[in-house]
């Protein structure tokens, strides 16, 4: 198990996602296009019993508010729903790089579980609209 290649293998399958400009793979300092979406670990749980982890993700995905709230919003549904080009949960848990890649070096499986604090997200002093998807990983 590789946190590294498990974060590694996540930029690289979002780089499918269309409406996405730019993946960052570690918390970035600034983010300079968008959209973006930044990826980073949250939280982990071992099992010993069973020899195996379970890790939590978030995905956070930010998009300019100068074409207007309306707009960046729309970006924001399109890489929300459950499928599409744009969608995020249809790339990551869907996509044949997941299942024939190094992806699976890396882990067993991955679940979109949900998403959270859609609407204004500041980072790194900058507003921005955005969502966070939360990612479940399992090796």
């Amino acid at each position: 198990m590789s946190i590294a290649g498990i974060r590694d293998a996540l930029k690289s399958t979002l780089g499918n996602v269309s409406a996405l400009k730019h993946v960052y793979d570690t918390a970035p300092e600034a983010v300079n296009e968008l959209p973006a979406a930044i990826i980073l670990p949250v939280s982990g749980m071992y099992d010993d019993s069973r020899a195996n982890m379970e890790h939590r993700f978030q995905l956070t995905v930010l998009v300019t508010m100068s074409p207007g709230h309306a707009a960046a919003q729309d970006t924001l549904d399109g890489m929300m729903a459950e499928s599409g080009s744009g969608s995020i949960k249809a790339a990551l848990e869907n996509t044949t790089y997941l299942t024939t890649g190094s992806f699976y070096s890396h882990a067993d499986d991955l679940r979109v579980t949900g998403y959270s604090r859609y609407g204004g997200i500041e980072y790194a002093g900058a507003q921005y609209i955005g969502v966070i998807f939360d990612i479940t990983i399992w090796t």
